[in-house]
Formats: C-alpha cells, sequence, structure tokens
C-alpha cells in the first residue's frame, strides 16, 4: 500500500468518524427506551440530541450541562404535558431542574419542587451564562420561586408558575449588576397566585414581556428594581399590593405601554 493510498484511507476513517458523532440522535426515557431517568440520558448526551422523555412521573434532579440539546416531554391527548419531574430534599439550594448549558430546549414537562428554605431557592434554575428555551413548561415549589434566571439569557413561552413559596418568576442580572448582563423574554405565560411577586426582575436584567396573564399574587403582579424592558398586552390583575411596581430607575427603562390591562 501506497503513503499517499494510506494518508487518503486514513482521511476517510477520520472524516466518517466526525460525521458520525456529530449525527444527532433520539434518547428515549420512560416506557419503551433505554434509559429510566431523564438523568442518566443527559449523561450519555452530546450537542444536537434530543432526549424524549415518554409520559410518567420521574422523581429526580435534572441537571443539563450539555450545549444545544433538547429535552422534549410527550404530551397527553389534551396537548398538556403528561411528563413530571419532582424532586424533594432537605439540601439546600437543589432545584429541580437546573440549567447549565447553552442553546437547551426544555418542552411539556410539569415541574414539582421542594427544598431547604433559604434564598435563591428555584425550582426551575436557569444559572449564569446559561441559554435556554423553556416552552410548555409548568412548575410549582413549596419553598421558593418557580422560576430562578441569574445572568442567564432565558424565553419562556406558555410556561406556568403558580401556587409557589415565594415569586412565579424571580430573574437577575449577573454578579457584576449591570445593565444587560440578564436577558428574559416571557410570552402567553401564566403566573398566579404565587405567595410573592408574580414576577420580580431586578439587578441589571432585561425584561420583554407580552400577553401574559399575572394574577392573584400575594405581592406585586410585577417588581421591576434596577432594570429595563417592556411590557406589551399583558393582563395584570387582582394582585394583593398592585399591580406593577418600579423602582431603583426602572420607573425610567421599563416601558409599559396602553395595550396592558392593569386592575389592582
Amino acid at each position: 500500500v501506497s503513503v499517499a493510498h494510506a494518508r487518503v484511507a486514513r482521511a476517510d476513517v477520520t472524516e466518517t468518524s466526525v460525521a458520525t458523532a456529530s449525527t444527532p440522535r433520539t434518547l428515549v426515557v420512560g416506557d419503551g427506551g433505554a434509559y429510566a431517568s431523564v438523568g442518566a440520558a443527559l449523561a450519555d448526551a452530546r450537542a444536537g440530541d434530543e432526549v424524549r422523555v415518554r409520559p410518567g412521573a420521574y422523581d429526580e434532579r435534572v441537571i443539563v450541562d450539555v450545549d444545544d440539546v433538547r429535552i422534549i416531554g410527550d404530551a397527553s391527548e389534551s396537548g398538556a404535558p403528561a411528563v413530571r419531574i419532582s424532586h424533594v430534599t432537605m439540601t439546600p439550594y437543589e432545584s429541580a431542574i437546573e440549567v447549565r448549558g447553552r442553546g437547551v430546549v426544555i418542552r411539556n414537562v410539569d415541574v414539582s419542587h421542594r427544598s431547604k428554605s433559604v434564598a435563591d431557592n428555584y425550582g426551575v434554575f436557569a444559572v449564569e451564562g446559561s441559554r435556554v428555551m423553556f416552552d410548555g413548561v409548568r412548575v410549582t415549589s413549596s419553598t421558593g420561586s418557580g422560576f430562578g434566571c441569574e445572568g442567564a439569557k432565558v424565553v419562556m413561552v406558555g410556561c406556568e408558575a403558580s401556587a409557589c413559596a415565594t415569586h412565579g418568576v424571580a430573574a437577575y442580572g449577573d454578579a457584576s449588576g449591570l445593565p444587560g448582563s440578564g436577558d428574559v423574554v416571557f410570552e402567553r405565560c401564566v403566573f398566579a397566585k404565587n405567595a410573592g411577586n408574580g414576577v420580580l426582575v431586578r439587578g441589571g436584567a432585561m425584561v420583554t414581556m407580552r400577553e401574559c396573564d399575572i394574577a392573584s399574587n400575594g405581592r406585586f403582579g410585577c417588581e421591576f428594581i434596577d432594570c429595563e424592558g417592556a411590557l406589551t398586552s399583558n393582563a395584570i390583575r387582582k394582585n394583593k399590593r398592585g399591580g406593577v411596581s418600579r423602582t431603583n430607575g426602572a420607573e425610567d427603562m421599563v416601558d409599559i405601554d396602553g395595550s396592558n390591562v392593569i386592575e389592582n
């Protein structure tokens, strides 16, 4: 075999290996799948993969530290999520789902959370530097906020946080607190019957909120502190301390146009 031919052969093998390694896969969790838990599937996942979760209850803490991965729960015939992830622990700071990766999508999942009650206690948590889209994710936390975002870029579509011990969603900038150090988009979401605010945004985060329903929360519907953003076509009603509070610069930097319906 000539040296040139050997080089070509090695190049062909290398190219084939790279192509195989980058081909997206579907990893199935639950009934008929190769994995018993979401965590086990994520341990094998690589960028571009989809983790498909069959209907059922999964008692586990899910840490998503893979970039560009999709976690998709099977929906019921009505279209509602049929997958429930629950995490109950006496250890503080443990969310039921913690996102550390970028380009992550999580869809059609219900989340139930209980952790020792201390500061920064979230059912679903997007950590600093992460980038994630939540689509049709519903969460309740008996000890903390439903969703927490700290220095992350987060898009939430058709999500819900209700009956949480503190806020429906709490979004912050990163440790610097500089303007734009966190970025959150809420679209067609519901934040209702939480003991604190429906929505809390502060510390340099930027918020865009469209067509959301924020109702019957124990503090404000929305509280904005030292942040910026815009609200369009939202219904904010029947919240104990009022519809919207803007302080520490947010009164000038968070725009609320006439398309919003705000009832105290």
